[in-house]
C-alpha cells in the first residue's frame, strides 16, 4: 500500500470513467463508503497508477479502449487482488470477463445498483 498518502478506512479505489456521471456517481458513493479514490482519465495513466498502488476496487467505462479485451487483460494482471467493475455498454463481447474476476454493471446503471455492488465484501 502507498506509504506517503492516506488511505480511507477501507481501503483505495480507482476511477477509470468517461461519462461524468458514472465517474462522479462512482467517486461519491466510494468515498461515502470509506474509500479513498484516484480519478484518471487516461488509460495508460491508469496502468501505471494500479503498478504502484494498491487498490480494493478499480472502476472502469464499458466502452472505449477501457472495454476492450487486450486493456482489461492488462488491468487484470497489473492488479490481480482488486475487484474490477465495468460500468455501461461493452465494446466487445463479455466472454472471459467472468474467468479474469471482472464485473459488469451493464447501462442503464443507477445509483442503487452502484452502492449494492460497492457494498459488497470481496469474495
Amino acid at each position: 500500500m502507498r506509504q506517503d498518502y492516506p488511505t480511507g478506512s477501507r481501503g483505495c479505489a480507482l476511477v477509470l470513467v468517461d461519462d461524468q456521471r458514472s465517474a462522479l456517481a462512482s467517486v461519491l458513493l466510494l468515498q461515502e463508503m470509506g474509500f479513498s479514490v484516484d480519478v484518471s482519465v487516461q488509460p495508460e495513466a491508469a496502468l501505471s497508477w494500479v503498478r504502484l498502488a494498491r487498490y480494493e476496487w478499480v472502476v472502469c467505462s464499458g466502452g472505449g479502449m477501457t472495454g476492450s479485451p487486450e486493456f482489461l487483460l492488462r488491468l487484470r494482471y497489473a492488479t490481480p487482488g482488486a475487484r474490477v467493475l465495468l460500468i455501461g455498454d461493452l465494446t466487445s463481447p463479455a466472454d472471459g470477463l467472468d474467468a479474469m474476476g471482472i464485473e459488469v454493471l451493464r447501462a442503464p446503471v443507477d445509483v442503487n445498483m452502484l452502492v449494492d455492488r460497492f457494498a459488497q465484501e470481496a469474495a
